[in-house]
């Protein structure tokens, strides 16, 4: 609850593939409800929302509705006519463009307060001179992403697939592992994916120096703290402790791949 601004939130609870649950959405909305926000794409999981559907709930009970698109935008169509948003935001880094630029777009008739008053730059939404370089930049990268959308999304769906079958193969009989949420029907990029009986944070010890990965889970002497998405999840500790997120990007090459299942199996391997 944000409290602090006299605000309260509501979490909406997801399916196992980590899908929001649009029954629970719409009963969710209050007379007083000003504004509905769902990523489009998660960032750990890399589960898609049905952005639509909750767009025409919003516009039936009047309330405005943001989607985050810095995962989605370069991996997946975003036609924000088309899925009905009210807000929708992007981060440049996320599709090769510079760092520390990204994108509000708002849909025509939808009124916000100023982020920062002052002067009347950005149509009188946001004071400070606006840095062109970077806009140039994410401009160009939006153009690149969109005329390549189909090829970047077969290369990193196949370095994707590439990694989990690698990963199968070196370690069947091994340990159990998985897959969190729906790979098929989420970003071609991204895979969560939970060894059991593996620390997270250990492995990443053991591979860092070769291998860039991110942990869904860490263990302190007093606590055990899981992302927000595996706790959704509802993700069997034994798993979620040992719960590793890869990304693959449009530079990434088959040999790369298969460096990373070697590096990460001969690890899991030692640890065991």
């Amino acid at each position: 609850m944000h409290k602090k601004w006299g605000y309260e939130t509501t979490y909406l609870p997801v399916s196992h593939q980590g899908i929001v649950d649009v029954t629970a959405l719409e009963k969710a909305i209050r007379p007083d409800t000003v504004l509905i926000t769902i990523m489009h794409a998660n960032n750990e999981i890399g589960s898609i929302q049905p952005l639509a559907e909750i767009a025409q709930i919003a516009a039936e009970k009047g309330v405005i509705f943001h989607s985050d698109g810095a995962q989605a935008v370069g991996k997946i169509p975003t036609p924000v006519r088309e899925l009905g948003v009210d807000l929708y935001s992007v981060a440049g880094h996320k599709l090769y463009a510079p760092k520390g630029v990204g994108v509000l777009y708002i849909k025509r008739g939808t009124v916000l307060e100023k982020q920062i008053h002052g002067a009347n730059h950005e149509h009188n939404r946001r004071a400070g001179t606006e840095n062109t370089l970077e806009i140039v930049g994410l401009g160009k990268a939006c153009e690149i992403a969109r005329r390549d959308l189909k090829t970047t999304q077969e290369h990193l769906r196949s370095m994707r697939d590439r990694l989990l079958v690698g990963l199968q193969q070196e370690l069947s009989g091994v340990l159990e592992w998985r897959v969190n949420g729906d790979p098929e029907k989420g970003l071609p990029n991204t895979a969560s994916v939970s060894f059991a009986g593996i620390e997270a944070n250990t492995l990443l010890s053991e591979i860092e120096d070769r291998v860039a990965v991110s942990a869904g889970a860490a263990c302190h002497s007093d606590r055990v703290d899981l992302s927000a998405t595996l706790q959704a999840l509802q993700v069997p500790l034994a798993y979620a402790m040992g719960t590793i997120r890869f990304s693959t990007g449009k530079p990434t090459t088959s040999d790369e791949i298969d460096r990373v299942v070697q590096v990460v199996t001969s690890a899991i391997r030692k640890l065991r």
